[in-house]
C-alpha cells in the first residue's frame, strides 16, 4: 500500500541573513498570519542539567532502561517561543501559519523521550535552516567542514576563502490535504522571486569556475550573490561542489 504522505523539498539553498529577511517578509506579505518556530518545540521547557544527569544515572544501572533521556515540565499555557525572521533560523526552524483563535494543546503525557509535544500543530508549515559561513584553506578536506557562524567575519587572511553553505527547506503533506499543496507551491514560488539558480560551478581543486553550470539545482539568494561579487574568495558550496556568479567565469580568464 503506498503511503498518503509526500514531501516538497529544496536541499540546495544558499541564503545570508539579508536574504532570510527578505524571504521572511515576502511570507508575510502573503500570508499575515505566518509564524516562524525553533523546529525543537519543547527545547525551553527541557532542563538541561537534570536531563544529563537522568541519562548518567540511567547508564550507570541506577534507573530503569526504559528512563527517557529528557527531563521536562509541561508547557501548561506558556507561550511559545517564536523568531521574529528567518534571518536567525541558523537551526531547524518550523514555518507554520495559525489559523484565527489558535493556540497550542499539549499531551497530557510525554513520549518516551520525556518530550511533551503539540497535539494540534497547524496544517499549513514547512521547515527550514537558514545557511551558515565557513572558513577555509587551501588544504580543507570538503567533506569536513571546519566550525560555522552565522554572518561573514569583516576580513580574511589572504590564503583563506570564505564559503556559504547550502541548507534546505522540506514540507511534508497529506496526498488529499490539497490545501497544504497549494501552501507549499506559493511558498516554492515565493522563493524562487528571491533566488537565484544561475551560478558558475568551480574547478574542484583550483576553486577557478570554470562554466555556468547546466543542472539548476542551487538556488542563491541575491544578497548571496552581491557578497560573493565583493570578493573572488566568497564561494557558495552545494555537496562538494563550490560556485560564484556567472560572470566570474569571463572575468577570470
Amino acid at each position: 500500500m503506498k503511503s498518503s504522505y509526500r514531501y516538497k523539498s529544496r536541499h540546495q539553498i544558499a541564503l545570508t541573513r539579508k536574504d532570510a529577511d527578505s524571504f521572511s517578509d515576502a511570507l508575510r506579505a502573503e500570508f499575515p498570519a505566518i509564524r516562524f518556530l525553533p523546529a525543537n518545540l519543547a527545547e525551553p521547557w527541557i532542563d538541561r542539567e537534570a536531563s544529563r544527569e537522568q541519562v548518567r544515572l540511567r547508564s550507570a544501572g541506577k534507573l530503569p532502561p526504559e528512563t527517557p533521556s529528557n527531563v521536562m515540565r509541561h508547557p501548561g499555557k506558556d507561550s511559545l517561543r517564536y523568531l521574529s525572521s528567518l534571518g536567525g533560523a541558523t537551526r531547524p526552524t518550523t514555518v507554520w501559519i495559525e489559523p484565527r483563535g489558535w493556540r497550542p494543546r499539549w499531551s497530557p503525557a510525554p513520549n518516551r523521550e520525556g518530550v511533551y509535544t503539540i497535539i494540534n500543530r497547524p496544517r499549513l508549515q514547512f521547515e527550514f535552516t537558514r545557511s551558515r559561513f565557513y572558513l577555509e584553506s587551501g588544504s580543507n578536506d570538503p567533506w569536513q567542514r571546519p566550525r560555522g557562524f552565522d554572518d561573514p567575519p569583516d576580513s580574511i587572511s589572504e590564503n583563506d576563502m570564505l564559503v556559504l553553505s547550502c541548507m534546505r527547506m522540506v514540507g511534508y503533506y497529506r496526498l488529499d490535504h490539497k490545501d497544504h499543496q497549494a501552501f507549499l507551491r506559493r511558498v516554492w514560488r515565493i522563493l524562487d522571486k528571491h533566488t537565484t539558480t544561475e551560478l558558475a560551478h568551480c574547478d574542484l581543486k583550483t576553486r577557478e569556475p570554470i562554466g555556468v553550470s547546466s543542472i539548476r539545482d542551487v538556488w542563491a539568494g541575491l544578497d548571496a550573490l552581491a557578497w560573493m561579487r565583493r570578493d573572488p574568495r566568497h564561494f557558495i558550496c552545494g555537496g562538494i561542489v563550490y560556485f560564484r556568479p556567472p560572470e566570474s567565469v569571463k572575468s577570470r580568464r
